[in-house]
């Protein structure tokens, strides 16, 4: 798996849920987060949209999580 840049493409599922997602943020280093696609954004740990704002550089890149083991 590679890094996506969020100018080059958001993630997708079905539209209604959230998928989560490993992000680089400028204030967070790299963490989890649920990216709510209904809204077209990230949320934090406390569902809040603060770090949805891709536009303005909280989030700069994004990957989709691993399988977990077996």
């Amino acid at each position: 798996m590679e890094w996506i840049s969020v100018k080059d493409r958001l993630p997708e599922k079905n539209g209604k849920s959230s998928i989560f997602c490993l992000v680089n943020t400028v204030y967070d280093g790299i963490v989890v987060r649920p990216f709510n696609e209904f809204h077209h954004c990230w949320d934090d740990e406390e569902s809040d949209d603060y770090y949805s704002d891709s536009i303005n550089g909280l989030v700069t890149h994004w990957m989709p999580l691993p399988q977990p083991p077996k």
